[in-house]
């Protein structure tokens, strides 16, 4: 193995610091979903980027476990005040995360997902 400047490892160590987890990313999108602020185009790509990572089974699973964020999902879908494209998606999002998921299934269950 060559050897190697220092600052390299250094330049390593950083970058890979800065690297989020999907569970953090999941988090940011949440926020800016749960956030009061009318942006739909911002709250449409968060969702964008949930949907990418929820398609992971254990990234499903924390999305409705750990983060509960099955119950926004299931608000927007019933709030006749959420634009279409945002209830669309959170509807995008449900379906995700419950396709061949018991376990997610069971937590929107009741969470009250079903009447």
């Amino acid at each position: 193995i060559p050897e190697r400047d220092p600052a390299e490892y250094e330049w390593l160590r950083q970058a890979l610091a800065e690297i989020k987890s999907d569970y953090e990313r999941m988090e940011n999108c949440m926020g800016i979903l749960n956030n009061d602020v009318k942006d739909v185009d911002a709250k449409e790509i968060a969702m964008e980027e949930v949907l990418y990572f929820v398609e992971d089974l254990d990234n499903a699973v924390d999305f409705v476990k750990k983060m509960k964020s099955g119950k926004t999902m299931l608000k927007l879908i019933a709030d006749p005040d959420t634009p279409p494209s945002l209830r669309e998606g959170a509807a995008n999002i449900i379906g995700t995360v419950t396709q061949n998921n018991i376990i997610s299934q069971a937590i929107l269950l009741t969470d009250g997902a079903l009447p």
